[in-house]
């Protein structure tokens, strides 16, 4: 059975490999490490019909592999012919631990769905250890977890972070800040983040993610927040997402000016900053692509927010007029301010500006959320 098995999970390797996708590190220890990728359709026994993800533990010194999670579509042998669907919703590395976001359906008659009914299934979110890929806890997310967000939507599969975030103690999924406690998983309500990106420029989970302490911070950043030379060649090398080396085989691909990674802010709230090392890929087109070679939490304070400029990015998305700010809705936008004045639309359609001469405001809208709101007449509107 254990060579059947091991053969699976080879096989599972290659096929990811042929499909140009790499298996994804999320955290290793001196024992082991645990891996992330897009699974074979053949893996899973006869009755699996779809491929999705795979989160595996390899313990360092025989190269054995076990299974943590797995996603696809399997077909149950039933007299009436039913089905089963998984999705792996995100893999996050936490400390000494691997979080692991799941969604299962119920039993599905008679065809395999091509898209499951997003009100139907179960959210469960389980905590495995680096050391020997055992399981710590699990916890089922339904209405009677307290500031649990269902979806109405059904989220993608994915075998990076997805949907799950580093945060304190632990990570935050879907209205939820989890912490494994004592062999259970412990929640309370998420905090509130502003989250900080540009349309056009995509980044590829990978590297290991740290909560540091404010001491740390200080030991591997300098003033300018840049990481110290010594921490960054102890990083693994950056994982190149398949659409960018194969933009590269076809010259496709613009190199960036400067390859050097750069420390950025990805988000934060009141108490912390998420910060992600990345490193410029090239460019095709208007989209820029990065790698994220690590990602640290830090705790915010006077000195940790003047090194990576945290001050002016709070004043920046923290305004809000009547209701509205970062985060609302281009529908409830339209309720408040009512019809824009000017409107500027760019190459991506998740990209436009209003502005709104009445209130004097300028508003920026990302995927039909309102991402950032400015005072006065900026220039673009005045050539309208």
């Amino acid at each position: 059975m254990r060579s059947i098995l091991s053969l699976t999970l080879c096989v599972s390797f290659a096929a990811s490999a042929s499909a140009g996708e790499e298996p994804r590190l999320v955290a290793r220890s001196a024992s082991g490490q645990i891996h992330a990728l897009k699974s074979a359709e053949a893996t899973g026994g006869s009755r699996k019909l779809r491929g999705g993800s795979l989160v595996l533990f390899t313990k360092r010194d025989t190269g054995a592999m076990q299974v943590l999670a797995e996603s696809g579509t399997w077909s149950i042998p039933t007299v009436r012919i039913s089905f089963s669907v998984v999705r792996i919703l995100g893999v996050q590395a936490a400390g000494d631990l691997v979080y692991v976001a799941r969604w299962q359906s119920g039993r599905i008659y008679d065809r395999a769905p091509s898209e499951p009914d997003p009100a139907s299934g179960s959210y469960s979110v389980t905590a495995f250890r680096v050391s020997d890929g055992g399981r710590v806890a699990s916890l089922a997310l339904d209405a009677r977890v307290k500031g649990f967000r269902r979806p109405s939507r059904l989220p993608q599969d994915s075998s990076g972070p997805g949907l799950l975030r580093l945060a304190p103690g632990g990570v935050e999924l879907l209205g939820l800040r989890l912490q494994a406690r004592a062999g259970t998983l412990q929640s309370s309500p998420a905090a509130s983040w502003i989250e900080l990106e540009q349309i056009g420029f995509h980044r590829s989970a990978g590297g290991p993610a740290h909560e540091l302490s404010a001491a740390q911070v200080d030991q591997i950043f300098n003033d300018k927040g840049a990481l110290a030379p010594e921490i960054l060649a102890k990083l693994p090398p950056a994982a190149v997402p398949a659409l960018v080396r194969q933009f590269r085989a076809k010259d496709q691909l613009r190199a960036p000016k400067d390859a050097t990674p750069r420390v950025e802010v990805a988000r934060f709230c009141a108490s912390h900053a998420v910060l992600e090392v990345r490193e410029p890929l090239g460019s095709n087109r208007w989209h820029h692509y990065f790698a994220i070679r690590a990602t640290y939490l830090v705790p915010r304070g006077e000195s940790v927010d003047a090194r990576f400029g945290l001050a002016a990015l709070e004043a920046r998305f923290t305004l809000r007029v009547a209701g509205i700010g970062h985060g609302s809705s281009a529908q409830a936008l339209t309720k408040a301010f009512g019809k824009a004045s000017v409107i500027k639309t760019s190459q991506s359609p998740a990209l436009r500006w209003a502005y709104y001469a009445d209130r004097d405001l300028a508003v920026t809208i990302h995927n039909e959320r309102v991402y950032e709101l400015t005072r006065g007449k900026p220039a673009w509107a005045h050539s309208k």
